[in-house]
């Protein structure tokens, strides 16, 4: 079976509303912020190679596998 491309757009849109107006109950135009429902942007949440300048985890799994693969 072919999936329509713009179909799991359209439902992934309108998942992240509601996820978006689940999460902000009180605002008025939660909708909108369904493309960006990062909360905040600490230590915590945010990319360790923004925040430590530090590779991410997938990086240095990677880095792992070229060491064991150069030897």
């Amino acid at each position: 079976m072919k999936t329509n491309k713009r179909a799991i757009r359209r439902n992934n849109k309108i998942r992240m509303k509601k996820k978006a107006k689940m999460l902000y109950p009180g605002y008025p135009k939660a909708e909108y912020l369904a493309d960006h429902l990062t909360c905040c942007s600490c230590s915590m949440c945010g990319n360790p190679r923004k925040q430590f300048k530090d590779k991410t985890i997938q990086e240095k799994k990677e880095d792992e596998k070229f060491k064991e693969y150069g030897k």
